[in-house]
């Protein structure tokens, strides 16, 4: 049975403080099943948000490894949510989760967005939610696109 409130999911997935090495890898290995029956472009919900956005925002201490089996699958990382109107980098940025910043940053992420609407790119979530130290990771990669 589920109760809304415990753990992640209730009694199905413990909070993520009490989560084993053991348990995460075996997360990591459903995921991986998961992903084989729906392909890393299924879109999770109907705001268009695809799996690898819904990692970013349950990240359950597992997210950069699953965001990581996404992205070597075929995961990609310009796909817009149509709630948030954001990448998946944007919305790690919004939600604070600087592993995963990094690790899209380093898959070739665009840090700019410059075709996203102002208020939906990386940096302005950044901002919004007083993530300095990622404003400075998407500084630094911005300026490396330009040198």
């Amino acid at each position: 049975m589920i109760h809304a409130g415990s753990g992640c999911y209730g009694d199905l997935c413990p909070d993520v403080k009490t989560t084993t090495l053991s348990q995460q890898a075996d997360c990591c290995e459903c995921f991986k099943l998961i992903l084989a029956r729906c392909g890393p472009h299924h879109r999770a919900s109907d705001y268009g948000q695809t799996m690898l956005h819904e990692t970013v925002s349950r990240d359950h201490g597992v997210g950069v490894q699953l965001a990581t089996i996404l992205l070597d699958a075929g995961a990609r990382l310009d796909v817009r949510d149509g709630l948030l109107k954001s990448t998946p980098l944007g919305w790690a940025c919004r939600w604070g989760r600087i592993e995963m910043v990094r690790l899209f940053l380093a898959c070739g992420a665009d840090p700019v967005e410059a075709d996203a609407e102002l208020w939906a790119t990386p940096r302005a979530w950044a901002e919004i939610m007083r993530r300095h130290e990622i404003v400075e990771l998407l500084d630094s990669a911005g300026s490396d696109l330009s040198a």
